[in-house]
Order: structure tokens, then C-alpha cells, then sequence
């Protein structure tokens, strides 16, 4: 059978995971391969009478995201995690050491691997043994990899077997997964592309202050300046058409959509130069017709179909395995239940590998917020474990036929019980009002601060500005220089984290600050006197140069300083800029209520039994409903436990 891209890409995170013990290992001279007998080691574990050893379980602790945490709750969770994957590794090792792969197709393997690192041929032999020699290897090794590596992509292939999805199983994946299949957001926008970043930044505080964007496409861009920068506009148009994000590089488009409404992005480098965007207007995502798209669909509910196959083939090697701990182990293996939902188990091991090995907290794993995962977050997932059980057990009930993998099947029936949730006008109206700091955006000031030793030499200075009208980057840095000051780019500035005199000039709206004559809306302030902290090092004879104060630690300089900027007050984003946001989040909202009330109603038909819960102290027992939260990571491997 030939599997769908999804599963094949499965396939290979699987394949890559079981592989990990064998080359980390391999990393290490003188253990698994590279010629060395293996050393004779002790075994931490025994799976169905194979070992784990104590040596190679001591390596992994050594890596990420094991070795984060040495002693405590955590620490012990950890060890459960780390001992419960080798487990599953060495049960799938197992299971694919069946599969009779010939020595024909392991050469094809290694012959393509050959190819793909540049060293095919037998004029290439030395390099390629240096390559593998290089994590390990020898080649008698390296083609007992690849033959084990063939071995799972089998027999995972067979677990698949020759599955098909009908079309109710389609219809079903799609009903229950509309949002995956909405069109891609759109932008109606402009573009200016410069090469030279000092004339990125003077052309967007010129946009920000009000410069007609077009205009300034017109005569500075090197990308569609005929056009006034319109994207997607055909020869000879100078108005922008709706553009996915394929229309810019991708930094570009990452700034360009997050603004979901109508905006300026600051300049953003890529491929070689500086974009600034203007969005006039935001199409959301919209919905798609099933008949526009069943054919994705198919291909993604029979992808899903095949990794429930997977994940139950891996749940009945473990349901069937025997585990046990050889006396001297240094290890304890314990998989204790955690709670029931009805006939069905969850234990420790599916708990601790939801909460450790979640992308969310991979980086937040550390000696001072293990107590804090162990005690707080991770009743919460147990939470979470629950309601997606009880969603699980829940699909029967409605009766309509959901694939893939418990994980998967959980949040289709999720989608599916909440599919019809709508916001109202009214309702949007009434977020929108509600939140209103949501769509405030704060005062903002485009700044280049000019810094001077004297008073005098910045009045002069900012005098010649407003007599000349020098609005031009480069022009004003020279005027500066030429007065014995110094020009620095201080970038967007919002308010908060600048001396108070800085703050005062630049978002005191009613003052503080006199337009440049010209056509940039650029401003002057007045001069400032600030003092800023000097390292005592630089310090001659205990006093500072240029007029610092003396003092030794803790000694300020005082500095004159002149700010030209492109000031925009606070504003709030009208509904009709930001109505696609408030729609999906009232959407959101409505969707949750939904699912929560469904969920309710099979904890009041499911038996539900939370031992950790009833283990907690009072102050950590703690609700985490699934549908309030970031939706959990499938178990690796089957999670089967």
C-alpha cells in the first residue's frame, strides 16, 4: 500500500524518534557500533526479556529536556517520561525486527544516501567512511541502520494496511474541521523596497507621519514604482488587488498580516533589502464550499484513519508487553493511574508526557519552575486528558463516523458539537465595546535623536533645521555633525523607557514639539537637557567630559539633546478596521461555550475519577477544561499506556 504524504511524514518523525537511541549511542565511541564490542552493561529494564540499559538511559538524561531538572517531583517525572519512551522505542524495535528486508534494498538505502551527501561512487569510498566513521559508524553498522530504519517504515506501512476512507468518514473529517479548510486571508496593500536601510527608515517615518505612501512608492521604490507599489496589480494598474501571502517574502508577510487591518509596517530586511508595507484593507479567511475541497479532505481523513491504526497497533504491543526491573536496576518504572473516565485509564506516563514534552513548556522547564509544573500545570493537563476522553467516549453517542487517533477523534467531535456557533452583530458590537484596550494603539513616534555637548550647538542646530527645512536623514545627520553632535536612530518608540524630558517632547500631543516645514510631517522638539548614567571608567581625575557630573559610581552626564520624529497619537482601531478580529474572537468565545456545555453533559452521563485531584492539596487542585486552552499534543508514539 502506498500511505498518504501525512502519514509518511509521520512514518518518518516515528522512524526518527525510535532511531535517536541508536545514534546518540553511536555518538559515542566505543558502545553500539563504530567497530567496538559492545561494553557489557547492566539493565535498567527488561522488555518482553530484551534490556534497556542502565548506560544508554543515563546518556538520555544527560540531554534535553531530561537534564533540566535534578531532584523533586519534576525530576521524578521526568525519569517516567524518558524510561516510557525507551519502552515504546524497544517495542517498536521488536515489532519491525519481523519485516525481512533484502540486502538489495538496503543497498538501494545507502546507495541513496550516498547520492543525497555528495560522496556516491567508489571513487568516494574514503569520504563516505570518513562521513559515517565521523557519528560512529562503520559500514557494516551504518547497513544494519538502514536495514532497521526499513524495517519500521514497513512495518508501520503494514499497520496501515490497506485502509480507505468512505465518504461519510470524509464528510464527517470536514464538518468537524471547517476552519482547516477556509480560503488563505488576503490583503489589498502597497509596497516600498529600498536597498539602503538609512532611506528605509526616513521614507517610513515620512509614511507615518502622513506622506502619501503611493507617492513615495512612486519615486523611491526599486520594486513596482510605476505602480505607486500596488501589489498585485497588472501592467499599467496603479491600484492594489487582494494578495496572499506569497506576494512577499516571508518576514514581510509574517509583519504585513499580523496586522489583520489596516497598518504600516516598520522596515523589515529581506532578500537583500527593505520593505516597508501600507495594508489598505484585510480579507479574512473565509469558509469553503466541501465540493471546492473533498479531495483534501479524503487525503487528510485517511491520513488521520491510518495514524489511529498506527497509535492502535502501538497500544496493544504495549497492552501485551511484559516490563520488568531486574534486581540492582538503579531505575523504577511505575505507571500508577492518574484518573478513569468510565472503563477507560489514564496513567502517569500519558499525564507526564502531555506536560513535559508539550512544545508550550519545553522552554520553561528549569530548576526554578519545576515546582510550579508539577504542582499546578500539570493537574491541569490531567484536566484536559479528561474532558479529551470524555469527548472521545462521546463520539458514539453522536453517532457519526470520526477518524484518526484518540487525540484527533477528540477534537472532531469538539468541532463537530460546536460547528454551528455564529456571531451575531450584536454580539460583536458588545465585545468590541468591552475591549476596547484590545484595539487601542498606543502613541508612537518614529525617532533620531541628536546629541550634543553644549547647549548652544544644538539651538544652533535645531535653528538651522527649521530655517532650511532639512527633513532628509542623511542632510540632518550632517547638519549635526557639522555642529559637533551626533546622530542616533532610536527606531518606533512607544510611551514608557525614556528620560522623562524625552518622554514629555515626544507624546505630549497639545506641544512639546514644532513641525519642519515641508511635505515629511517630520517635527523638532525644543532643546532637552538629560542627564544619563556614565560608566565610572571613563571617567579623567574623578570628573566626566563634557559637562558630567563628578561622583565616582552612580555619576550622570548631562547631555543636550534635539529629537526630530513622525509622532501618531493613541488611537482606537474603528470596529469596521478590526471587525474580522472581533469576529473570530466572539466566534471563539461562542464555540467554547458550546463544547463546554457538551462536555458537561458527559460528566454527567461518564463516570469521571481525578486521583491526582484527590492526592492535591487543596491549594493545587486545579480545573483546565480542554476547550479553554492550547489543544494538546498527540502522545508520540501511540501514547498507548
Amino acid at each position: 500500500m502506498r500511505l498518504s504524504k501525512q502519514t509518511n511524514t509521520v512514518i518518518l518523525w516515528l522512524i526518527a524518534i525510535a532511531l535517536l537511541v541508536s545514534m546518540v549511542i553511536a555518538f559515542t565511541p566505543g558502545t553500539l557500533f563504530g567497530g567496538a564490542q559492545p561494553q557489557q552493561a547492566e539493565a535498567a529494564l527488561l522488555v518482553n526479556g530484551q534490556p534497556i540499559r542502565t548506560v544508554d538511559v543515563a546518556r538520555f538524561e544527560a540531554t534535553p529536556p531530561f537534564n533540566a531538572v535534578q531532584e523533586g517531583p519534576a525530576a521524578e517525572d521526568l525519569e517516567q517520561v524518558l524510561l516510557d519512551e525507551l519502552i515504546d522505542q524497544e517495542l517498536l524495535r521488536q515489532a519491525a525486527s519481523r519485516v525481512n528486508v533484502s540486502n538489495a534494498e538496503v543497498r538501494a538505502r545507502v546507495n541513496a544516501f550516498r547520492e543525497e551527501q555528495g560522496v556516491a561512487g567508489s571513487a568516494n569510498d574514503r569520504a563516505y567512511l570518513d562521513l559515517i566513521g565521523s557519528a560512529g559508524y562503520t559500514d557494516e553498522s551504518f547497513r544494519a541502520l538502514m536495514r532497521e530504519q526499513l524495517q519500521r517504515e514497513r512495518y508501520l506501512e503494514s499497520v496501515a494496511g490497506d485502509l480507505e476512507v468512505t465518504d461519510e468518514e470524509v464528510r464527517a473529517h470536514f464538518e468537524a474541521n471547517r476552519d482547516v479548510y477556509q480560503s488563505e486571508p488576503r490583503i489589498v496593500a502597497r509596497q516600498l523596497v529600498v536597498t539602503d536601510e538609512g532611506l528605509a527608515n526616513d521614507l517610513y517615518a515620512r509614511a507615518l507621519a502622513g506622506e502619501d505612501f503611493a507617492a513615495l512608492a512612486r519615486e523611491h521604490s526599486t520594486e513596482r514604482a510605476e505602480q505607486g507599489g500596488a501589489l498585485g496589480a497588472a501592467e499599467g494598474e496603479s491600484d492594489p488587488r487582494p494578495v496572499t501571502r506569497v506576494a512577499l517574502p516571508t518576514a514581510v508577510a509574517d509583519a504585513a498580516f499580523a496586522l489583520q487591518g489596516t497598518g504600516l509596517t516598520e522596515p523589515i530586511e529581506a532578500a537583500g533589502a527593505f520593505y516597508i508595507v501600507s495594508v489598505e484593507a484585510y480579507e479574512p479567511p473565509q469558509p469553503r464550499p466541501f465540493e471546492e475541497v473533498q479531495e483534501q479532505v479524503r487525503e487528510d481523513a485517511l491520513a488521520a484513519k491510518e495514524t489511529g491504526a498506527q497509535e492502535a497497533a502501538l497500544r496493544t504491543l504495549r497492552e501485551e508487553a511484559t516490563i520488568e526491573t531486574p534486581a540492582g536496576s538503579p531505575y523504577v518504572y511505575e505507571n500508577p493511574v492518574v484518573a478513569r473516565v468510565g472503563d477507560h485509564e489514564i496513567r502517569a506516563a500519558e499525564l507526564n508526557r502531555n506536560t513535559y514534552l508539550s512544545p508550550q513548556l519545553q522552554g520553561l522547564i528549569s530548576p526554578g519552575f519545576a515546582d510550579v509544573i508539577a504542582e499546578s500545570i500539570k493537574p491541569g493537563v490531567l484536566e484536559q486528558l479528561i474532558d479529551r476522553e470524555l469527548a472521545y467516549q462521546g463520539a458514539d453517542a453522536l453517532g457519526v463516523p470520526f477518524v484518526g487517533s484518540r487525540a484527533q477523534v477528540a477534537q472532531s467531535v469538539l468541532g463537530y458539537v460546536s460547528r454551528e456557533a455564529e456571531a451575531s452583530d450584536d454580539e460583536v458590537a458588545r465585545y468590541y465595546e468591552e475591549n476596547q484596550a484590545f484595539f487601542t494603539q498606543p502613541a508612537e513616534a518614529a525617532v533620531t535623536r541628536f546629541t550634543f555637548t553644549g547647549e548652544a550647538a544644538a539651538a544652533a542646530f535645531r535653528e538651522a533645521v527649521l530655517a532650511e527645512g532639512i527633513t532628509a536623514g542623511e542632510a540632518l545627520r550632517e547638519e549635526a555633525e557639522a555642529a559637533g553632535g551626533s546622530a542616533e536612530r532610536l527606531g518606533t518608540l512607544t510611551p514608557g523607557g525614556q528620560p522623562e524630558a524625552i518622554e514629555a517632547a515626544l507624546f505630549d500631543f497639545e506641544g512639546g514639539m514644532t513641525p519642519i516645514a515641508g511635505d515629511g510631517g517630520l517635527e523638532i522638539s525644543e532643546v532637552l537637557s538629560v542627564e544619563v548614567p556614565v560608566d565610572p571608567d571613563t571617567m579623567t581625575g574623578g570628573a566626566m567630559t563634557g559637562g558630567a557630573l563628578t561622583g565616582g559610581e552612580g555619576a550622570t552626564e548631562r547631555q543636550f539633546v534635539v529629537l526630530v520624529a513622525a509622532r501618531t497619537p493613541e488611537r482606537v482601531r474603528p470596529l469596521e478596521e478590526v471587525r474580522a478580529l472581533v469576529e473570530q474572537a466572539v466566534l471563539n468565545q461562542n464555540r467554547r461555550e458550546l463544547q463546554e456545555a457538551w462536555l458537561e453533559e458527559r460528566r454527567q452521563e461518564t463516570p469521571v475519577e481525578n486521583l491526582l485531584v484527590a492526592e492535591a492539596p487543596e491549594s493545587v487542585q486545579t480545573g483546565g477544561a480542554m476547550t479553554g486552552g492550547e489543544p494538546l499534543q498527540a502522545p508520540q508514539t501511540g501514547g498507548a499506556q
